[in-house]
């Protein structure tokens, strides 16, 4: 799991249970942070957080600050302009004999308990996620065409598919993850021919640009379009509940697709919509004389992973397949049944989370250099 801050203020604590495994600088000053969090493998942690001093002693300085011997690090708290201080949060822990599956306590449905067992299977047609262990049920939308919208049903997308001519209407594959109603922002339109207006338009009847994208932290939830063949397209970014979108590296892009192929495309797992570009369209004396991409025919998506911010039934943004909205038609997972991101127990086993990042079960060290305010 992972905790964020924002706006260089605030603070960061792991989940009850939970020790921190790593810290990602987010900013060209490292003004906003996010901690990655995970339940410790035989070991146990047995006390309330507590403060160390607040750290570098002078403001811009380099220092380092460590949890004692028999701590670790389960949280941090900024202060001061672009987090130009920080208090490192340590609590006790003992070593555990006893390995004590976390299914109960956090209610997982599925994936690996720690233990060397598993927490449950999912249904059939649906997915585990083994680092918030629930299962996802999936679902399209009903389609929407330049005469009738599809309804908006507040889930995250990861597809998209269309069919008819030059890709005429269209709808959307998406996951059990709940948006946030009142985050909703609105794309430009988008199309093959950004700008141009035909005799057949109204005034408002034309797109601004090729491509467009979510607001950072966003996913897609809806899209509308107008125009001949559906070829102008606006979609709706909300924010996913209790879940992360990463913004750190570039969008993955998927290859275009349309009508005349498998008319779908999806992104991997673990990543949901963040975007969607319309190919620019060729002319006769361009040489292109069929399959030219008028009205937005071939289409691609953008793609950025995203991450839970609390595991089980803290979760609130998970749905099941029972609680899906009106409007979407269940179907099936068609993906693999594992990936990397997903692996059993990646982001509960802190025993190997530890060891990777070079820490170890002793100390937690963290060592920042402080850039000037601007």
């Amino acid at each position: 799991t992972c905790v964020q801050v924002e706006a260089g203020n605030g603070m960061m604590l792991c989940n009850t249970g939970q020790a921190a495994t790593g810290l990602t600088c987010l900013g060209a000053t490292c003004d906003n942070m996010r901690l990655h969090c995970a339940w410790p493998q035989n070991y146990v942690i047995t006390q309330q957080p507590r403060d160390l001093t607040w750290f570098p002693t002078s403001l811009h300085g380099t220092e380092e600050t460590v949890c004692p011997d028999d701590a670790v690090a389960v949280g941090l708290q900024c202060d001061s302009a672009r987090c130009a201080r920080l208090l490192l949060m340590c609590a006790k822990f003992e070593p555990s004999d006893t390995c004590v599956p976390h299914c109960d306590y956090l209610d997982l449905k599925c994936g690996d308990d720690g233990c060397g067992g598993t927490c449950g299977e999912c249904s059939d047609g649906e997915r585990c996620r083994a680092d918030v262990g629930r299962c996802f049920p999936y679902a399209k939308t009903e389609w929407a065409t330049s005469e009738q919208n599809m309804s908006r049903t507040d889930l995250v997308t990861f597809g998209m598919s269309c069919d008819q001519d030059y890709c005429a209407r269209v709808n959307l594959i998406q996951t059990g993850l709940s948006v946030d109603g009142s985050s909703y922002m609105a794309s430009p339109w988008i199309s093959d021919n950004e700008g141009a207006r035909y005799f057949w338009q109204e005034d408002d009847d034309f797109a601004e640009t090729l491509s467009a994208d979510c607001p950072a932290g966003m996913a897609i939830s809806w899209i509308e379009c107008k125009g001949k063949h559906c070829d102008n397209l606006r979609f709706y970014c909300a924010k996913p509940l209790n879940w992360v979108v990463e913004m750190l590296e570039d969008p993955v892009v998927t290859s275009w697709f349309s009508d005349e192929d498998l008319g779908r495309r999806d992104c991997p797992s673990s990543m949901v919509v963040s975007g969607m570009e319309c190919q620019k369209s060729s002319r006769v004396w361009q040489g292109c004389v069929r399959d030219c991409g008028d009205y937005c025919d071939y289409k691609r998506l953008r793609c950025r992973k995203i991450m839970p911010e609390k595991p089980g039934k803290a979760n609130l943004g998970i749905l099941a397949a029972s609680q899906l909205p009106n409007g979407v038609e269940a179907i099936p997972w068609v993906g693999a049944d594992n990936d990397s991101d997903n692996s059993a127990y990646a982001s509960v086993n802190g025993a190997r989370g530890f060891g990777a990042l070079g820490l170890n079960l002793l100390a937690f060290v963290i060592l920042l250099t402080f850039f000037p305010e601007q």
